[in-house]
């Protein structure tokens, strides 16, 4: 079935088309890779024209019967033809499909899907050959998945809530070649940053002489953490997630002589956007099982409760009442109910050993330097840390998304997963291997989502008396 989040309407009219383009450009942000980086932004064109169309048969035990080559690599001419077919069991790879022997204790050998991150690096600097891209989107805040969590919400913070019922979100998309840390390799992974505007010029005459009246008041940036079903990991709420605009680092726009881009800091290998560098552990999965997931959220699965500032959906463990998600912290049943007790967020730590729970990761000023403009530079050919010392500038082409392009709007709107992927060290069981990759997040719905959960209080709005960071 075909995902219904293919993403915002675009403008019919021109004029309207060209003022959201200008509007991406002038608070486009500009990212800072860690000197370590192997795998950076591309655009989505050179890498599905390059790429094999496979299926998952998730009938089949995981093995290599239960894969099918549809279309032979480099073969996908035409993505509005060649993919309009294509459903949620259908992934891509720019490699051949790779297996390795897992042992279980007990059990005969199966084997697992592994992604050859060497191998597809290769590709993309000798191959593919991609622009490296930032893919914008422009949309009203209220017609967004799961807009109705935030609408009615009277705990908000009145300059948010204003900017929310009025406003627009300028959501910016990247799309790597591959994930890689210690838990897990994926080919493909998608990250982004949105911004709340809260209201849109008329021009570009009046972009330019006022643009403090349309900058943005709140900007959100996106991590990922794994939970339980592969092909994890999926997009999450987290503390680091929501910035007021004021507080973030921009640099200056020289079309407006105004601060405009924010600086975001890309962690190494899993690409999790943040607003300032730092180098410390992070959680390796989310803090509950298995209630809130992507998919619920751009299916518009939860929604506000009663009192308009709780999530109401329907869960395997029953509908939970409201005033449950106000009272209790998500963390402190944790504490409370570690010999186990019935509670709305479930987690089950006990086959993750405890040096396994969190892991390092780290962002970095001192690598490469991604800067906006018209037209994206060659992939790198080594990383900044082998060449040499300093920061090194690299150009991103800002794309708009603009889906009454038919070639566009098949690859944007391709309900398949993108590349190949398997969880490695966490979990010891074979069911943790999958051969599926990971699918375009609905960026605009979480943005929606992270400021509707409270990290101090749970599943609540953003208390006025809680200042943001």
């Amino acid at each position: 079935m075909a995902r219904k989040d293919i993403g915002c309407p675009t403008p019919a009219g021109a004029n309207l088309k060209d003022l959201y383009q200008r509007l991406l450009l002038v608070f486009c942000p500009i990212l800072h890779f860690h000197p370590e980086e192997r795998f950076f932004p591309v655009d989505l064109p050179s890498t599905i024209n390059y790429s094999a169309l496979w299926k998952f048969d998730p009938n089949v035990d995981l093995s290599p019967a239960a894969c099918t080559n549809m279309i032979k690599k480099g073969q996908i001419n035409n993505p509005a033809i060649d993919l309009s077919l294509a459903g949620v069991n259908h992934f891509t790879t720019v490699t051949d499909m790779n297996w390795y022997d897992k042992q279980i204790e007990g059990q005969p050998a199966i084997k697992l899907p592994e992604p050859k991150l060497d191998k597809i690096l290769q590709v993309y600097r000798d191959n593919i050959k991609p622009e490296l891209t930032i893919y914008g989107m422009v949309c009203k805040a209220r017609e967004t998945p799961n807009s109705n969590l935030l609408i009615n919400d009277k705990t908000m913070n009145s300059t948010i809530q204003s900017a929310f019922a009025e406003g627009y979100l300028l959501t910016y998309y990247f799309y790597f070649p591959a994930y890689e840390d210690k838990y897990m390799k994926s080919e493909g992974d998608w990250s982004g940053i949105a911004l709340l505007v809260k209201a849109l010029p008329n021009s570009f005459e009046d972009l330019k002489n006022n643009i403090k009246t349309f900058e943005p008041v709140l900007s959100c940036y996106f991590s990922k953490r794994y939970d339980e079903y592969p092909p994890a990991p999926h997009l999450a709420a987290h503390p680091d997630g929501i910035r007021l605009w004021q507080n973030v680092t921009k640099t200056k726009d020289a079309s407006v002589n105004h601060p405009t881009h924010p600086k975001v800091f890309i962690s190494k290998g899993s690409h999790n956007c943040y607003y300032t560098a730092f180098e410390k552990n992070v959680n390796s999965y989310a803090p509950w099982k298995p209630f809130i997931t992507s998919e619920g959220i751009e299916e518009e699965k939860y929604s506000a409760g009663p009192v308009d500032n709780t999530i109401v959906g329907s869960t395997d463990w029953g509908e939970i009442d409201w005033y449950e998600y106000i009272l209790f912290p998500p963390l402190l049943p944790f504490v409370l109910c570690a010999s186990g007790c019935d509670y709305p967020f479930h987690f089950d730590s006990s086959g993750i050993a405890p040096e396994d729970r969190d892991h390092p990761e780290a962002t970095n000023e001192n690598g490469y330097d991604g800067l906006p403009d018209s037209k994206g530079s060659s992939y790198p050919s080594k990383p900044a840390s082998q060449a040499a010392p300093g920061q090194q500038s690299i150009t991103l082409k800002l794309e708009y998304v603009d889906l009454s392009n038919q070639d566009f709007a098949a690859i944007w709107g391709y309900p398949g997963a993108w590349g190949s992927a398997t969880i490695w060290a966490i979990y010891d069981y074979a069911k943790w291997g999958k051969i599926q990759g990971v699918r375009r997040p609905m960026l605009a719905a979480w943005f929606n989502f992270n400021l509707f959960v409270d990290h101090i209080y749970g599943a609540g709005g953003i208390p006025e008396l809680t200042p943001l960071p």
